[in-house]
């Protein structure tokens, strides 16, 4: 479309360009600091935005009949004096709120901004006053093509005040319709010109923030309300890819069909940055050792979102289980987690009421004797898990140095939690009351099979484990992952590449919740970097 061919009714040349060079235009219909090129006028004409402030602007001239006809009629005595104070009042309040938003009234009545000349009876009693305001169409700072952080700001405020007061002279359908400039190629939805399709638009009616508004956001946060929501989880469906296009269309469905409170794309967009950023998960670039680059997403934010997750946090076991031999249903009910592991790689802790024990540190059982837990297990009795130790007992000796302790390590010594009395650092503040040796110094250790004499080497028995240190009073648990590699070869359609992807799956997790898509995790993929130089970045966040 040229510029000779542009209706001059509808749209105004404005004195700027674009970068590209092209003449920009502004609608007089719809007001605003939006600017068009040329080629895009008929498509912003057919938009649902455009159709309906057409409407709007019908509805205006049938009421502006109406009130022509009412202003031939008597005025009471009321309307004077303090009614026309007010007046005055609120229409310089209104035009300065407007001037603020972006989209001046040429008029006091708000109508006028229209770019339409409508027909006007002044009140008899109230006075019509032009406040001398820059009309939209001047070039300001706000009116500027692209506004800055500023001046959004400035009139995001503006239109919320407008909002508040009851005016309808702002349509938020401008938020809807994104700025051609930035993305020509994706086309408004439209609608059809007939009077009969025009009756099912849907007009955005500003409103006041009610106290039920704010109870519905702290009911959906971190979500503003239901709708909202639900649109992001639609866009965010895992293998279903939501296009800017799609949602742009649904919402406009969503508003033709008069849904109430339908989000702007543009809110869409800041939500979901928002999100990304409460609660989304980081990648972390690496360089491979074969000089391969592939990201790894950040292992210890998917391991504490699912801690946090209300959904998956019930379902943990951070405990290995002792069934007996009677049954083998899970993983953690295998030997190589009750037998096989090393100590330091499973649960170091147990809490009992406000007591925290720790394995390979002394403790005290309320029968007097002294032992040495060295892992934590549970034992189903009665439906309840519950908590046992495997311990090795300790001997009070007496050396040339003085008294001290032995451990003996033995198997077979399984006690219940609640056999224990004190922890270490009880004992190592009260031993004395007992007439036992201070359990922070530990003489050897003997080895029942080999009969040995060895030193203690797990931890400074001055010190206890280092994560009583570490946790500050916090429960300390052992986190089991599952890790998989899975290959994907590539197909004909070219549709996937050939690739290998690492995924991870909390071990701690009955099989029929780890089986669940939802606690299956992406840490990484490439076509390009094998599986084994992937896991160096994936060991490296480990250690």
């Amino acid at each position: 479309m040229s510029a000779d061919s542009t209706d001059t009714t509808v749209w105004e040349l404005l004195p700027s360009r674009d970068t590209g060079g092209y003449q920009l235009w502004k609608c007089k219909v719809c007001g605003g600091t939006k600017a068009h090129r040329a080629a895009n006028h008929t498509r912003h004409v057919n938009s649902f935005a455009h159709q309906a402030e057409l409407e709007r602007i019908q509805h205006a001239l049938e009421a502006e009949e109406e009130d022509t006809e009412g202003a031939k009629r008597t005025v009471s005595a009321s309307s004077g004096g303090t009614g026309a104070s007010q007046h005055i009042v609120e229409s310089a309040l209104s035009a300065l709120l407007a001037s603020l938003s972006g989209q001046v009234p040429l008029e006091s009545d708000s109508d006028a901004d229209s770019g339409f000349n409508l027909p006007r009876a002044p009140s008899p009693t109230l006075p019509v006053i032009n406040w001398n305001l820059v009309e939209a169409g001047e070039n300001t700072e706000l009116d500027a093509p692209e506004d800055s952080a500023e001046d959004t700001a400035v009139q995001e405020l503006a239109r919320a005040l407008q909002a508040r007061m009851g005016e309808d002279w702002l349509s938020d359908e401008e938020d809807v319709e994104r700025d051609d400039l930035e993305d020509p190629d994706v086309p408004e939805p439209t609608v059809s010109g007939n009077d009969n399709d025009a009756n099912h638009g849907s007009r955005t009616r500003a409103r006041t923030r009610t106290r039920d508004d704010m109870e519905l956001s702290r009911t959906w946060y971190p979500w503003n309300d239901k709708i909202t929501c639900t649109l992001d989880i639609l866009m965010h469906l895992p293998r279903s890819v939501f296009s800017q296009r799609q949602l742009d269309l649904f919402l406009w469905l969503l508003k033709i069909n008069d849904v109430d409170d339908v989000p702007s794309v543009r809110s869409m967009q800041e939500m979901n940055a928002r999100l990304q950023r409460l609660c989304g998960i980081d990648t972390i670039k690496y360089e491979g050792a074969l000089g391969h680059t592939y990201h790894v997403n950040d292992l210890r934010q998917i391991i504490s979102q699912e801690m946090a997750n209300p959904k998956v946090r019930p379902h943990l076991h951070f405990y290995p289980e002792d069934t007996k031999g009677t049954k083998l249903d899970e993983g953690r009910q295998g030997a190589r987690w009750l037998d096989e592991m090393p100590d330091e790689c499973l649960t170091p802790m147990a809490r009992m009421g406000t007591q925290d024990y720790f394995i390979h540190e002394p403790a005290m059982l309320r029968s007097g004797h002294v032992v040495m837990p060295y892992r934590w297990f549970t034992r189903v009795e009665e439906g309840q898990h519950r908590m046992y130790a495997k311990c090795w007992q300790m001997q009070a000796i007496a050396t040339d140095a003085g008294s001290g302790w032995r451990v003996i390590k033995r198997d077979g010594l399984d006690l219940r939690v609640e056999l224990f009395l004190w922890t270490f650092p009880e004992l190592l503040r009260d031993h004395a009351r007992h007439d036992k040796p201070s359990p922070a110094i530990i003489i050897d250790v003997l080895d029942h099979h080999t009969g040995e004499h060895l030193p203690w080497t797990l931890t400074d028995p001055a010190i206890g484990n280092r994560w009583r240190a570490l946790a500050k009073g916090q429960r300390v648990m052992g986190f089991g992952l599952w890790y998989y590699c899975d290959d994907t070869s590539g197909n004909m359609s070219k549709k996937w590449n050939e690739h290998n992807s690492v995924l991870v799956t909390p071990a701690g997790l009955p099989r029929h919740e780890a089986q669940k898509e939802y606690n299956v995790h992406f840490l990484c993929t490439s076509n390009l970097a094998p599986p084994l130089e992937m896991m160096d970045g994936v060991v490296e966040q480990l250690e």
